[in-house]
């Protein structure tokens, strides 16, 4: 059988057009549930003929930990009708020192990911890297300095979402890094609510945006759903985003991506 890369027909430009109805159930905390993000991915999708059908269990603060033996998440992962599993962190423990990521966060990600697949092997489970809070951590500053500071802590993010995805061969939805591209690109846009570490409007519709492209495998580009963000700024995300995605996606270094059977 064909080995393609998951969302090669992003890279290729060839995007199809017929109506794509796909399961997901997301398994997360407050950067999930924050704006109501499954949501926001349904009512994008349903802008470009698309339909997404969800469930989630998102209490707030939980880690990939307390999920691994929640009774909530064990049933509704078991239920075994998804297309796609999406698996989110605690925002600061994937960003902790490797040691501490490798005792406190990977056997958790490798579990779930196990009985996802346990309940049934074509369910594709995807990693949401998240993004460094504004200011960094100051909870873990003075015992960690790479988190001192977006950057740091970003950077640290990165590493180890892509560690989960490649030890589980699985996708990571690059949500973080594309967050850093238009923070970069655009300082103008608040990305963060008054906290400094949950998502605006804006930061929700990046992750919209992303997993739009990921899971239905097409381009964001030409959506007219923009939530109650100006149409002008939702566009940019869009592009933004498409650009991203399809770049890294042509240039076959997006390292995360899982080869899948055709």
């Amino acid at each position: 059988m064909k080995k393609l890369l998951l969302f090669f027909a992003i890279a290729a430009g060839n995007f199809c057009s017929a109506q794509k109805t796909v399961r997901v159930l997301f398994i997360g905390n407050s950067y999930t549930y924050v704006n109501n993000l499954p949501q926001l991915i349904a009512d994008l999708a349903l802008s470009k003929g698309d339909r997404l059908i969800f469930d989630q269990h998102t209490p707030g603060g939980y880690t990939l930990k307390k999920h691994s033996a929640d009774v909530i998440t064990l049933k509704k992962i078991a239920a075994g009708i998804w297309d796609f599993v999406i698996l989110q962190c605690q925002s600061q423990e994937a960003s902790i020192d490797s040691a501490q990521v490798a005792t406190n966060v990977l056997p958790y990600a490798h579990k779930l990911d196990s009985l996802i697949h346990a309940a049934d092997p074509c369910v594709e489970t995807v990693f949401y890297m998240t993004w460094g809070r504004k200011n960094g951590d100051p909870s873990a500053c003075s015992t960690y300095s790479p988190v001192c500071t977006y950057a740091g802590m970003q950077e640290r993010l990165c590493k180890s979402y892509l560690l989960m995805g490649q030890l589980n061969n699985a996708t990571v939805a690059p949500v973080g890094s594309i967050w850093r591209e238009i923070k970069n690109s655009n300082p103008a846009y608040d990305l963060y609510e008054s906290d400094g570490s949950h998502p605006s409007i804006w930061g929700s519709y990046i992750a919209a945006c992303t997993f739009y492209e990921i899971l239905f495998q097409k381009t964001s580009l030409g959506a007219t759903y923009y939530s109650t963000i100006p149409k002008e700024d939702a566009q940019f995300i869009q592009q933004t985003t498409a650009l991203f995605v399809g770049t890294i996606l042509k240039n076959a270094w997006w390292s995360w991506l899982k080869p899948i059977q055709y």
